[in-house]
Formats: C-alpha cells, structure tokens, sequence
C-alpha cells in the first residue's frame, strides 16, 4: 500500500511540496520538475498495466501447462515476455519466484483474473 500510495500522489504538485521541504531560504520545487514528472504520469499507468498484463498471462499460462522444471518456467516466462515487450528477459531480471502465491491452492488461475 505505501508504495502504491506515493505512486498515486508524485504526480500531485501540492504533495511534491510537501514532501521535498527545504530550508526557507531554498526555492520550492522546481517548476519544470513537477511538469516532467506529470508528462511520464501516462506512460507510467500504461507500464504499470502491461506489466499486470504479462503477469496475467504468465498466471494463465502456468496453470495451463505442465512446468517440470526451473528452466521450463523461466522458458515459459521469457516467451511471455518477448511476446510483450518485444525484447528477451534477461535472467537476472526473472521475477518468477516472486510468485509462489501463483501456485497457491485458494488462487488457481485467477490471481490476475480481475483484468
């Protein structure tokens, strides 16, 4: 929640100000600042809902499969990834086994069901 709370509110110049204080006698947020960090707020939303979409797709894929292996996993992810980003996942870059709740028994295959 915090993480997504700050996602939501650097987009805020009111909030920027408020939390990047200064000592009085140093200027506000550079205006120009704030303008950027507004400029990549769509950008950052359609990022944020690929990458729900990828994961959705790995959720649906790995219930649909039969993964033996480690190896078979991360071809399965790769695939996935290439297929949406147009571009090969690095291995150091998996974020698979940062989805054990994908295998857990009260999910099956609609932890991403909500897209």
């Amino acid at each position: 929640f915090p993480s997504q709370f700050m996602e939501n509110l650097v987009f805020n110049e009111k909030v920027l100000n408020l939390i990047t204080i200064k000592p009085k006698h140093l200027p506000k947020i550079n205006k120009n600042f704030v303008n950027k960090i507004k400029k990549y707020q769509y950008y950052y939303i359609s990022c944020w809902i690929l990458r729900q979409i990828f994961y959705l797709q790995l959720d649906q894929n790995f219930h649909r499969q039969t993964i033996n292996s480690d190896q078979e996993l991360f071809l399965l992810e790769s695939k996935l990834f290439k297929n949406l980003y147009r571009e090969d996942l690095k291995p150091e870059f998996s974020e698979i086994e940062s989805f054990g709740h994908l295998v857990d028994s009260n999910y099956g295959s609609n932890y991403y069901g909500y897209l």
